[in-house]
């Protein structure tokens, strides 16, 4: 969530549907789910996160209600979205409530995973210091050398530029995603985006 975004979005089933609804029982038996919620919390509980990023992401578990929703009721409900204002896919949640799984990503499902983090990152940076990595002097508290970047006109690609050469290995000799994290922290404690990333 970028720290000073407004917006709102909601996800709902047709009002029309409700007559097409065909509950599910629950495997305790003692309450029924309809399938619009089932969905729902199936893409909240790690459904949602495709790409294995560790989050789930508003157009993502929408996407995911969409696809699911048909399979339990094929001329049934169909989602709605709503949004005003609204940006950003943003992370709602923690995939998998935040836990690792057993098995961690290797080969093809490595690079989406670490990707992200650093396009996460990117994002929430251009946010915070808009100004790019001189900003606050972020880079240079994080361990950076400001002289091995280039100059850009814009923050947004001082960014993208200073996180290419990081992740490339330049930038000074002590930066690294997990220092750049760090700094951002401190300044931004209470940050919700920031709070979530790790460094990969």
């Amino acid at each position: 969530m970028k720290a000073h975004a407004r917006g709102r979005c909601q996800f709902s089933k047709r009002p029309d549907c409700a007559r097409h609804s065909s509950p599910l029982l629950s495997t305790s038996t003692r309450f029924v789910i309809e399938p619009f919620t089932s969905a729902l919390l199936a893409g909240l509980r790690g459904g949602a996160d495709a790409a294995g990023s560790g989050f789930i992401k508003i157009f993502d578990l929408f996407n995911y209600i969409v696809e699911e929703v048909p399979k339990q009721v094929p001329d049934g409900q169909h989602p709605i979205f709503k949004a005003d204002n609204l940006e950003l896919n943003f992370a709602v949640a923690l995939s998998k409530g935040g836990k690792k799984s057993a098995v961690p990503g290797c080969g093809a499902n490595a690079s989406p995973q670490l990707d992200d983090a650093w396009a996460a990152l990117e994002s929430v940076l251009v946010d915070l210091y808009p100004f790019g990595p001189r900003d606050q002097e972020i880079w240079s508290r994080a361990g950076g050398d400001l002289s091995r970047l280039e100059f850009h006109s814009s923050g947004q690609a001082a960014w993208h530029s200073a996180l290419r050469k990081l992740k490339q290995g330049g930038g000074g000799r002590s930066i690294t995603f997990a220092t750049l994290l760090k700094a951002a922290q401190t300044d931004f404690a209470n940050h919700p985006q920031l709070a979530l990333l790790q460094a990969p």
